[in-house]
């Protein structure tokens, strides 16, 4: 990020330190990350995935949950709230693909939710599942457009709610990070549609109690 004298600036999440960008060597080899940082993806979730023998999936409905694949990584907006369905799967192999056979699909819960997605560490790139009980954080929108906040929640397999915090940051969402017990996110105060100037935001999570550690990036 770049701070009000024109200075940039780096902020490493794992060690949650400040460092300036002269004097940073740039290690990554891996070319499609940084293409993906160029483009500023924002794939911090997905609203369909496998935990231990079944699949849970976000849609509309019923009809549309059939239809979704695990790792579907669209998190378009959309004006309806989505419900969870939980299903039982088999896979079958289509050459190199891995398709996915759902059974006795179910809807979980009642709660529904507005543009939800179970949150992903982005680093590994794999989906949080949390324990004690077994679940997910998700994230959600508090409304549509530009206004919205992200909403955190943490639920059971079952879609039973063990906590709920509204923030006061954006869902533009670049890195989700888990961390021990603990998720870092860094996103925007704003839901900034352009021009791209890079993320404003710090949020630290305690997926145990839902508390908000630190919040806010200011120069």
């Amino acid at each position: 990020f770049t701070a009000d004298n024109g200075e940039e600036y780096r902020l490493q999440l794992k060690e949650l330190k400040i460092i300036n960008k002269e004097d940073i060597k740039d290690e990554e080899k891996d070319a499609q990350k940084k293409i993906n940082r160029l483009l500023a993806k924002d794939e911090y979730g997905v609203r369909c995935d496998t935990f231990g023998n079944a699949v849970f999936i976000f849609a509309k409905d019923i009809a549309a949950a059939g239809q979704t694949q695990p790792n579907n990584y669209d998190l378009h907006e959309t004006a309806y709230r989505m419900k969870m369905f939980k299903a039982g799967y088999t896979i079958k192999q289509l050459g190199s693909h891995g398709i996915f056979d759902y059974q006795n699909m179910i809807q979980t819960g009642t709660t529904t939710y507005l543009n939800p997605c179970f949150a992903k560490d982005t680093e590994h790139d794999q989906v949080i599942h949390l324990s004690s009980p077994d679940g997910y954080l998700l994230i959600q929108q508090s409304v549509l457009g530009e206004r919205s906040k992200a909403i955190f929640t943490r639920i059971d397999i079952n879609n039973q709610k063990i906590w709920e915090i509204t923030s006061d940051v954006s869902t533009k969402i670049s890195n989700c990070i888990k961390s021990g017990k603990y998720c870092i996110i860094t996103t925007n105060k704003a839901y900034m549609l352009s021009p791209h100037i890079g993320k404003d935001a710090l949020c630290i999570i305690d997926m145990e109690t839902g508390k908000i550690v630190s919040a806010g990036l200011d120069q």
